[in-house]
């Protein structure tokens, strides 16, 4: 996997696995990020989320989002759909949405350990 883009390479196993969920789940960009406006995501994130072709979403575009309070009656299908081969993708390269992208060297320990000392 390409760590600075996210992308999987033809050698990886999950390859065609992956190109298949893009042509299957291929649909037009959202107008709506299907989580709150304004609060959970990061503003400039929020403004270019959908700019990016899907398959060139950054990894802390998806972290940022994954973060986001969506309704309770979940995430609207036409925003899913269109995110879920990127999912998909990054998850088959190992990347973690769980991590946010702007908790950076000792925050990001710290707060991992906060957290797993809490909850696991």
């Amino acid at each position: 996997m390409d760590k600075a883009t996210g992308k999987i390479g033809p050698d990886h196993p999950f390859f065609e696995l992956i190109e298949e969920a893009y042509r299957v789940f291929e649909s037009p960009k959202p107008t709506e990020t299907g989580v709150c406006v304004k609060c959970c995501m990061d503003g400039k994130i929020e403004a270019d989320f959908f700019t990016p072709p899907i398959r060139d979403m950054p990894l802390h575009y998806i972290q940022d989002w994954y973060h986001g309070a969506y309704d309770p009656e979940g995430v609207p299908k036409a925003v899913w759909e269109y995110l879920l081969p990127r999912i998909l993708e990054l998850l088959a390269g190992g990347e973690d949405l769980w991590i946010t992208a702007f908790w950076e060297g000792d925050l990001r320990t710290e707060a991992f350990n906060f957290y797993t000392s809490r909850v696991v």
